[in-house]
């Protein structure tokens, strides 16, 4: 705030960048006013990335001139001015993740060998369909060549209508699961070009072969359309994804280019086109780099979302991690959440939910998330190849059981689950005669969990430790994602226990009677127990929120098409 006089009301400021307009320090009635604000106008976030990326380069470039650097220099700085600087986001590399470079360069190269491969897979056709036979029916040949194409777009249409609707929620899984559909769409890209250079050796068959490559080429297209979205979205930093998706299409262009050149020489200089052995041995060296590529590129991509696999890479360290030697719970964590200082807390929960971070926010996540796997700790140990099952938790873990199998053995096994998974009540401070008064109504403020539990142990051979068979968990149809990661780290203390990593505090629970002894509720009464007592949850969450996860309902999804959720309205009445 500020005063001025009456000449100084309209003047600019001097400060570059910003302009500043003072009131008159006297009001309609000539009266002098006791403070007036002082308004500044400020350039908008766009336009200082604008305005840094032209200052950036203006600046290299008369240091350049200033330091007569030498011409290696001059060469190396020019081309990333005229030539790189139309193929990268606006703001780079400020406006991107950090591993956005290392995802770019092999992309480009995955691209160039995929482009030289089709350029192989076309030739094969050609030749099959007859071209440049003087025996050949040309009429015959279009008609072959225009079907293969109609019957490729067609299983494409077919494919992609299907995408939304298999398995329940499919599309869904391409979103939580990018990597893996990005592979697929390779792997069927490279299957399909294969089987287009096969077709020589059988050309009576041209059509039908043809048509099967075509509609795996069409499926690998859509399906890496499909998968874009979500890992371009997690390398864009500033609210620039259309940008990232333009660059990367104009990279996508380049590398198209750069391949069909290089296919071109392969097949005029180096192999022989007419031979179909020397053009497979071709295409498997392309294949291998734009497989080895597209693997290393997609290695590189940070995904901040939750799904099955990557859950439980961060429950699984999370678990390791609250174990000290003695195989007990530590107590670390609990120090180390209690001495953090709000005040970053805060700074870096704002900037999650804004969605724009710094390179410095970045630095501070690791320093101060030291409980939980960030996402790109969590990356590094991702898998994510098509057709092999991530981790093993398919083995012991069942998700959206249905009753049946939750609960065989009735309603008293659910009875007993219900009253393991009661929360403790958090009363605020209230005086005795309050209290007193709300003894009789204790039952309206019991909360439960929300989600049902239920395990099977066997003993060992040497009967020594119980062995877990499978953990069964469903979801209750009003559960949010906190009551998920609660209900998923339940899992894997008991599973923690299975495997001696931790042990288990005396349960403390109901009665377990005769009848149901097999579901082993001790075991699940205390691992309860062990993650409420010690606020592991709240941890969790909170150190989580801190290390860039985002938990919300659209960002975390461990349930199948298949998955059932339970609605049990008024039982606990």
């Amino acid at each position: 705030a500020g005063v001025a006089s009456e000449d100084d009301a309209e003047k600019p400021n001097k400060k570059k960048g910003t302009k500043s307009y003072v009131p008159s320090d006297k009001n309609e009635e000539g009266q002098h006013n006791k403070q007036q604000p002082m308004w500044k106008l400020i350039p908008s976030p766009s336009s200082l990335s604008t305005t840094l990326d032209t200052s950036t380069n203006i600046h290299r470039e008369n240091e350049d001139a200033s330091n007569n650097s030498s011409l290696p220099q001059q060469i190396y700085d020019s081309f990333n001015s005229l030539i790189l600087y139309h193929f990268l986001p606006a703001g780079y590399p400020h406006t991107v993740s950090p591993t956005y470079s290392q995802f770019a360069l092999y992309c480009f190269f995955a691209n160039c060998a995929g482009s030289a491969a089709m350029v192989l897979s076309t030739q094969s056709l050609l030749l099959a369909v007859g071209v440049g036979s003087a025996t050949a029916a040309p009429a015959s040949a279009a008609f072959n060549w225009i079907m293969k194409d109609g019957i490729g777009q067609l299983g494409g249409v077919l494919f992609a209508s299907r995408l939304g609707r298999a398995s329940g929620s499919a599309a869904s899984n391409v979103d939580n699961d990018p990597k893996r559909w990005r592979m697929a769409s390779s792997l069927c890209m490279d299957a399909s070009t294969l089987l287009e250079i096969s077709s020589p050796l059988f050309p009576g068959y041209f059509l039908p072969i043809a048509s099967i490559a075509n509609v795996g080429k069409n499926i690998g297209f859509l399906s890496a359309s499909a998968s874009r979205a979500s890992i371009h979205q997690s390398i864009s930093c500033s609210n620039n994804l259309g940008d990232v998706t333009a660059k990367s299409g104009s990279q996508s262009i380049a590398a198209s280019l750069v391949g069909t050149a290089i296919g071109i020489g392969l097949s005029q200089v180096v192999l022989d086109g007419t031979n179909v052995l020397d053009v497979t041995m071709g295409f498997v060296v392309l294949s291998v780099i734009h497989q080895g590529c597209t693997y290393r590129s997609l290695r590189s991509v940070e995904l901040q979302t939750l799904n099955r696999h990557r859950l439980h890479l961060v429950l699984d360290d999370f678990v390791r991690r609250c174990s000290d030697g003695n195989h007990s719970f530590s107590s670390f964590v609990v120090d180390d959440h209690d001495g953090r200082e709000s005040d970053n807390i805060d700074i870096i929960n704002k900037e999650t939910t804004s969605g724009n971070l710094t390179t410095k926010q970045h630095q501070q996540r690791h320093e101060l998330a030291l409980n939980v796997l960030t996402p790109a700790q969590a990356a590094k140990n991702e898998s994510f190849l098509p057709l092999l099952k991530p981790d093993d938790t398919h083995s012991w873990l069942h998700i959206g059981s249905s009753l049946l199998d939750l609960c065989p053995q009735g309603i008293e096994e659910i009875k007993h689950l219900r009253k393991i998974l009661k929360k403790k009540a958090k009363h605020p401070k209230i005086s005795e005669d309050d209290r007193a008064k709300k003894v009789g109504h204790q039952h309206e403020q019991d909360e439960y969990e929300q989600y049902i539990l239920n395990c099977t142990l066997k003993r060992s051979k040497n009967d020594s430790q119980d062995v877990l068979k499978k953990v069964h968990i469903t979801f209750l149809e009003n559960c949010n994602v906190s009551d998920i990661v609660r209900g998923i780290l339940h899992a894997h203390i008991i599973r923690a226990y299975s495997d001696g990593i931790l042990n288990l505090p005396s349960s403390g629970g109901p009665e377990v009677s005769s009848a149901t002894t097999n579901t082993n509720l001790s075991i699940i009464q205390a691992s309860y127990n062990l993650m409420t007592n010690n606020n592991m949850v709240d941890i969790l969450l909170h150190d989580m929120k801190l290390a860039g996860w985002e938990l919300n309902d659209e960002s975390v999804s461990v349930e199948s098409g298949s998955s059932c959720r339970l609605g049990l309205e008024g039982y606990e009445k």
